[in-house]
């Protein structure tokens, strides 16, 4: 199993952020779990061998902020809205 709740929120307004603040939040909140997610899977033999007995699971905590906005974390809500993008590709 695997339990994906890793993020930060700076709680700024967009004008308050550097570029490279903005893609902090993006590295942590969304590249750390798809990397994870890739580590993971690439362990193709034991994946194989729980998937077909049905013990192998992926968690993802994403947020109501994959759904809704909020003026002061532009970017903790862009990260999660690809976050939830990315989830529904790998179902």
């Amino acid at each position: 199993m695997l339990i994906n709740n890793a993020a930060i929120a700076r709680g700024k307004y967009l004008d308050e952020l550097s570029l490279d603040q903005f893609k902090k939040t993006i590295d942590i909140n969304l590249f750390s779990v798809v990397h994870l997610n890739k580590l993971f899977m690439s362990q193709k033999s034991i994946i194989d061998n729980d998937a077909k007995k049905g013990d192998f699971h992926i968690v993802h905590m994403c947020s109501v902020a994959s759904r809704a906005t909020s003026i002061k974390n532009s970017d903790y809500c862009t990260s999660k809205f690809a976050m939830r993008g990315y989830i529904s590709c790998l179902r």
